[in-house]
């Protein structure tokens, strides 16, 4: 028998499924409510992160969690050893961002293992595994993360904002950013992204050059915090 052994009650099950309907969470507590799911209907610890695509650490973290102090503290607490002070919980909209500016193939390579740094510390890797699978420093690991939760996701990537400003949008073209947004998408789309308004802003002269996230937290000052 494992040491820590998941077996959810009817009750925690529906809680969780009820969790993960609602699409509010951050990815890093969708992963352990899957984990929890996955590990009480008798999933491997290696078959679990087979499926889900995170490392063992999280897996035993989060079991060992819900054993030992129940299913709030198991989905919503501080990960179990984590001595991270400066931890990534990136939102839904800041991981597609991560992973379209991967998929482009435009990044350096320290920004490209940037964005890597971040996606595997929100899937819960220890320092030590980044460091390992990246074949990287320690301290690049570190001093991302430190970046991240300092400045945000800009700075941790490129070092700088892109336009060295605070806001690059005015208010006013927040509102023309947000109302193209809301506006019928190109021909042959299904709705906008954020790069397929970057590529609008830059294609009709607002701007020479904007990042995606850059775009996201324009559209947050002016209400839209979700793409419809």
């Amino acid at each position: 028998m494992r040491k820590y052994e998941v077996d959810l009650t009817d009750s925690e099950r529906k809680t969780l499924s009820l969790l993960l309907d609602t699409g509010n969470l951050s990815q890093r507590k969708r992963q352990r409510c899957k984990v929890l799911l996955l590990a009480a209907e008798g999933k491997l610890v290696q078959d679990i992160i087979d499926e889900l695509g995170v490392g063992a650490a999280l897996v035993h973290r989060v079991r060992k969690r819900y054993v030992l102090d129940g299913l709030e503290k198991a989905v919503h607490g501080l990960p179990i050893g984590n001595p991270k002070k400066h931890r990534v919980d990136l939102t839904g909209d800041e991981r597609n961002i991560l992973n379209e500016m991967i998929e482009e193939g435009e990044l350096s390579e320290r920004e490209l293992r940037r964005c890597k740094i971040l996606i595997l510390s929100d899937d819960g890797r220890l320092d030590v595994e980044i460091c390992e699978q990246l074949n990287i420093h320690l301290s690049s690991v570190t001093n991302t993360r430190k970046r991240y939760i300092a400045k945000g996701l800009d700075i941790a990537i490129k070092g700088l904002p892109i336009l060295g400003s605070k806001h690059m949008f005015t208010e006013e073209q927040c509102l023309e950013v947000k109302d193209l947004a809301m506006s019928p998408p190109p021909q042959g789309e299904g709705r906008w992204t954020l790069k397929l308004l970057a590529e609008k802003l830059v294609s009709g002269g607002m701007v020479e050059r904007v990042s995606l996230d850059t775009i996201r937290r324009s559209l947050m000052r002016v209400g839209l915090e979700k793409l419809p």
